[in-house]
């Protein structure tokens, strides 16, 4: 494995770990307002687990920028690619919604002229 995908995978660890974790105590109040106690504990649970997650992703992407030889308190901009990275493939991987249709537009080798006819 390269130092650059190295740095990518560390980064996406990073990156990925943090999406919802923000949320997590928030439901596990909610849990608990439900009087759901299973759920609560299985929701803290989910948040420690991921924040030890990112915080094991931060110490080794920190331990290679080092030996690569950079700042390594330049882990944001390491995550900040790495969303642009899961932006991009989303983008790409999502179909686009034809207006008026409410479905996916389809393929053809074919494009309509002016006249609404086919050419190639």
């Amino acid at each position: 494995m390269s130092f650059a995908s190295a740095s990518t995978r560390l980064g996406l660890l990073g990156y990925l770990e943090t999406k919802n974790i923000g949320r997590k105590r928030e439901r596990a109040d909610a849990f608990a307002t439900m009087g759901d106690s299973t759920s609560r504990t299985d929701m803290e649970f989910d948040w420690v687990d991921e924040t030890l997650h990112t915080e094991y992703g931060r110490r080794w992407l920190r331990r290679l920028l080092e030996l690569r030889g950079e700042d390594p308190e330049s882990w944001p901009a390491v995550l900040a690619r790495c969303e642009q990275l899961v932006r991009d493939r989303v983008a790409r991987a999502t179909p686009r919604i034809s207006s008026g249709s409410g479905r996916a537009p389809t393929h053809s080798s074919r494009t309509p002229d002016a006249s609404g006819a086919g050419n190639n």
